[in-house]
């Protein structure tokens, strides 16, 4: 028996899909709500929002908010504290040798 996709989830999906694609403007977790609310009002000609319709905008906004507050964490340095480069290492402690000898002296 073939199981029917729910087309709810699959509207969060696109606008999940949409987000990642569009990194000219950064939406915030109520925008991007607002806008999958209004589209769900679209489609029910403008009717209440089911409680599944319901949940799936408030799922909207807590990814995109989680998925936001994860591109803004920012690597830095444990000696200094300045931000690490971008082309350091994922295990990487330090920015520089000056930084990394001066924590092995503190040690």
């Amino acid at each position: 028996m073939a199981v029917k996709p729910d087309p709810v989830f699959t509207k969060l999906t696109k606008v999940l899909s949409a987000l990642k694609e569009t990194t000219v403007k950064e939406k915030s977790g109520e925008e991007a709500a607002s806008e999958l609310k209004e589209d769900f009002r679209r489609e029910n000609g403008g009717a209440p929002l089911t409680d599944s319709q319901r949940q799936a905008v408030r799922r909207t906004k807590i990814r995109v908010e989680r998925e936001t507050k994860r591109k803004q964490h920012i690597r830095r340095c444990v000696a200094c504290g300045s931000q690490l480069p971008v082309s350091a290492r994922a295990d990487a402690k330090t920015c520089s040798d000056a930084c990394r000898q001066k924590l092995a002296r503190n040690r």
